[in-house]
């Protein structure tokens, strides 16, 4: 009896490693996909702020009669975006919005270089496929 105690007890403990490795690889895969929708994610986010961006800098310029070339005011556009928002509350105390990855966005001037995706999140989302447009 106590053999065959001994040997249960030691199918058990292979069959409770068995389920740890089972479970590991199945969290890993997880991990691994949850890490790549979260990128995607980014895309989307990054290029509708930029919209926004864009966006806010034309109304702001058409209302305040801004020509291309001119200056951007970063504070001004705080009224064309969303109140509350992480973008109001950047333009608001005057420092350039950051993307889904923490890096700034390129402010140029008035025209059709106001606003870009900096290189870097561009690189490191190039993967995902993603179609930048204008930005």
């Amino acid at each position: 009896i106590f053999f065959n105690l001994k040997d249960e007890l030691a199918a058990s403990e292979k069959q409770a490693q068995g389920l740890a490795a089972a479970f590991a690889a199945t969290n890993r895969r997880a991990n691994e996909t949850s890490s790549a929708s979260t990128t995607q994610d980014k895309v989307p986010t990054t290029l509708n702020n930029a919209r926004i961006l864009d966006a806010a800098i034309d109304q702001w310029a058409i209302e305040h009669g801004i020509k291309n070339g001119a200056a951007i005011d970063l504070k001004a556009l705080a009224a064309y975006v969303k109140p509350g928002s992480d973008l109001q509350t950047a333009l608001k105390n005057g420092i350039i919005p950051t993307d889904a990855l923490g890096n700034p966005y390129i402010i140029g001037t008035v025209g059709s270089s106001q606003i870009k995706i900096n290189d870097a999140t561009k690189k490191a989302l190039g993967e995902t496929g993603a179609n930048w447009g204008p930005y």
